[in-house]
């Protein structure tokens, strides 16, 4: 009886073990989920030739809407659709495929940087930590602000 009782707990770690990384594949990012799900990340090519020069509609995850304008040498302004939030700044893509935008007033300088991703033909940007940040749903040509 001794022995099995032994070979019970021996065998409780291991299934502890099991369980827990179980658990941790299934808690896969936002980001993760999309690209096992068939999203595309975007190249920095591609990145610059959807945003740059264009105005860009953002829904937020709180579904606020904002507008970002990507202009010349890099400037990028924006404002919040119904809010008092707006700002200048400027934005750069990476060579690791990702946009980075920092406000005057907002970020003090630091730089917020992104992923980009189509899923099921939306483009959709994630913070590093791998959670969803916003969507863009519109791109004009030009400053539309």
């Amino acid at each position: 009886m001794l022995m099995n009782i032994k070979m019970s707990l021996v065998g409780i770690p291991a299934f502890v073990v099991l369980a827990i990384t179980s658990f941790s594949a299934a808690a896969g990012t936002d980001m993760e989920e999309a690209l096992n799900n068939g999203a595309q990340q975007l190249t920095a090519d591609e990145i610059a030739e959807r945003v740059a020069g264009k105005t860009v509609t953002y829904i937020l995850p709180d579904e606020r809407e904002v507008l970002v304008h990507y202009g010349a040498e890099n400037a990028a302004s924006g404002r919040m659709v119904g809010g008092d939030w707006s700002d200048t700044g400027y934005y750069g893509i990476t060579n690791g495929d990702r946009i980075c935008i920092s406000w005057s007033k907002s970020d003090e300088g630091r730089l917020r940087c992104f992923s980009v991703l189509v899923v099921n033909d939306v483009v959709k940007k994630f913070h590093p930590d791998g959670s969803f940040a916003m969507e863009a749903v519109k791109f004009e040509d030009g400053n539309t602000l």
